[in-house]
Order: structure tokens, then C-alpha cells, then sequence
């Protein structure tokens, strides 16, 4: 009996094994071709890559069906319960029953094959990130190139689709000098932040953003900008917005912290004019007190993307304002 024991454990090794045996194998293929040419160069390890994929596998939580019509399952339970279905078969196999083994040898094919190829695009996604940000920690850090990846750049939390990155921590090298954090974050940005701006991670108990006594940078895309806010209804007339404050825009950092009417637990950032403060001093010194003027007055927001053209419009003339109020109630400004 404990011999079956024995041969139910290989088996279920087996799914684990058998990529690092082929790794093995290539290696010492290639390895004794190298030094028949001549060449003591030996290839790279495919082990690393091996033990990204095999680990992805038990936090894989992405649904998985047979048929569109099924319940959907988390990969990673599907994995354990087609494992513990071949173990249980290959046991039963043991005892001359053919169909069981036969059964026993599919699922262990299709273990091999969706622990390896399953995870394959994503894991080579997230290197390529990676690379990518190694890339701007060396040229836009002063960073080493025989620092290793991996040591200098660590994606803390992905998107839903285990390939977007949400957070990262960086490490920040000796040669590193405060004029350098604008262009490293510019040039972020122009790799990441396409639906997300990236900025340093400052949030309390989240990250301590440029930590340069530590050597560290903790940056967080931040969530993206609704396209459709109520503006007005949810921002200008919110539940704890002071009435001395008059919100303009949102913004990605900066501003004034407010919980996100959208997303619950999330926070915008909202820039405008600070009616009972210093602008409301520099307005009155000026000439244009803010709250009689600047409230009742009517505006247009210019809105769009970067590059659409919001300057040129700055200049374009309103011909109408379609307000209930009469022309001598309606004020002109002209900047």
C-alpha cells in the first residue's frame, strides 16, 4: 500500500518537475553546443521564468468556463480540483483499472501544459514592464546597468487583468538628484499613464513617495478622471465642501482631498478658488472681489485632451450665454 502512496506523490510532483527537468535539458543542450564552437557563453536560465509561472498559478484568480453558459471558477480551484481528480484516478489506476488511468494521464498533460502556457503572455508582459521601467531608472536616474532588474523595480499591486500595474516601488540610486524627479515622472508617465496618471505615493499608511534617506520611490497610478461628473451636483454643492471653497476642475494630485462620489473608498483631488483666503486678498487688492463677482457670474469650462487645442479656444469669443438673467444682470470680463 505505501508504494501507491508513493507513486500518487510523483504524480502529482510531476506537473512541477517536468518544466524544470526541461529546463535541464535545453540548458545542457545548448551548453555542450556552445563549447563545441568554442563559445563558454552559457544561455540564461529558463528556471526563473519557470518559478514566476508555476507561483502566478496559485494566485490566479481569473474566472475560467467551459461553456458560456457555465459557472464561472477561479483558475487557480480549477487547477487544484483537476489535480486532485488525476491523483485520485491515477490511484485507482493503480489497481489494473484502465479507463482511470488513461483518464489520469489527460489530466496530467493538461496540468503541464496550463501551468506553463496558461500564465506565459502575462508573466512575459510583466517583464517587459519591468524592463521598461529599469530602462527609465538607468537613463532618467543615473541608475547602474549591472544592477539587477528585479532588485531595483517591484510592481507592488495590477490592475484586474494581472497585467496593468497599479503600484511600484523603486529603488533610487546614489547618483540621484532632486532635479532628476520631473523628468523621471514625465517620462513615466509617457510609458504608463495613458488611462492613469502616475504620481508618488504619499497616501498615509500606503507609501512615503520620494524616500530618499531610504532610497526609495513609491509611486501609484491614481484612479482615472470620470468622464462624466456632475460637476455642479456633486462637487460645488457636495456634502462637505466649505463655501468659501469654489471647486474649478479635478485634478490628479494637489488640490483638496475628496472622497470620490463614484468609486467608494477613493479620493479626487479638486483644484479652484479659496474664497476666504489668500486668493480672496489678492482679488480684493486687485479690484474684483470674488463672491460678488466671480460667483454669479456665468463660465465656460474648455475641456479636452492633451493637445486638442484648449489654448486656441481661450481666445474664441462667446457669442451667447443662455442664462435666466437679463442682459444688464449679465457682466462682461474680458482678460
Amino acid at each position: 500500500m505505501t508504494w501507491k502512496y508513493i507513486l500518487v506523490g510523483l504524480y502529482v510532483l510531476t506537473p512541477f518537475i517536468v518544466p524544470y527537468a526541461y529546463s535541464w535539458l535545453r540548458n545542457s543542450y545548448h551548453k555542450r553546443r556552445r563549447l563545441r564552437d568554442r563559445q563558454h557563453v552559457i544561455p540564461d536560465s529558463y528556471k526563473p521564468t519557470i518559478r514566476k509561472r508555476l507561483r502566478f498559478n496559485w494566485v490566479d484568480s481569473r474566472d475560467t468556463r467551459l461553456y458560456k453558459w457555465s459557472i464561472p471558477v477561479q483558475r487557480r480551484i480549477t487547477l487544484a480540483v483537476l489535480l486532485i481528480l488525476g491523483a485520485v484516478l491515477f490511484y485507482v489506476s493503480l489497481s489494473n483499472v484502465v479507463w482511470a488511468g488513461n483518464t489520469a494521464l489527460i489530466i496530467l498533460i493538461v496540468m503541464i501544459a496550463a501551468l506553463q502556457v496558461s500564465p506565459k503572455k502575462i508573466i512575459d508582459r510583466r517583464d517587459r514592464d519591468i524592463e521598461t521601467i529599469f530602462d527609465l531608472y538607468q537613463s532618467k536616474m543615473r541608475g547602474k546597468k549591472d544592477d539587477v532588474p528585479e532588485d531595483v523595480v517591484r510592481i507592488l499591486k495590477y490592475d484586474d487583468d494581472f497585467v496593468t500595474p497599479l503600484k511600484a516601488r523603486i529603488s533610487i540610486p546614489n547618483l540621484f538628484e532632486d532635479v532628476m524627479r520631473r523628468p523621471f515622472m514625465d517620462a513615466f508617465n509617457e510609458k504608463f499613464g495613458i488611462t492613469r496618471t502616475w504620481v508618488p505615493d504619499v497616501r498615509e499608511g500606503q507609501g512615503n513617495g520620494w524616500d530618499i534617506e531610504n532610497r526609495i520611490l513609491d509611486i501609484w497610478a491614481t484612479p482615472p478622471l470620470p468622464t462624466i461628473a456632475k460637476f455642479h451636483e456633486n462637487y460645488i454643492l457636495g456634502e462637505g465642501i466649505s463655501p468659501r471653497f469654489f471647486p474649478l476642475a479635478l485634478t490628479n494630485e494637489g488640490g483638496v482631498t475628496y472622497p470620490d462620489p463614484f468609486n467608494e473608498g477613493e479620493f479626487v483631488h479638486l483644484v479652484g478658488l479659496d474664497l476666504g483666503g489668500d486668493q480672496a486678498k489678492y482679488s480684493e487688492k486687485a479690484g474684483l472681489p470674488p463672491v460678488s463677482g466671480f460667483t454669479s457670474q456665468p463660465m465656460t469650462l474648455i475641456a479636452g485632451a492633451t493637445g486638442g487645442g484648449k489654448a486656441l479656444d481661450v481666445d474664441t469669443p462667446i457669442f451667447r450665454v443662455t442664462m435666466p438673467l437679463t442682459s444688464e444682470e449679465v457682466a462682461t470680463y474680458v482678460g
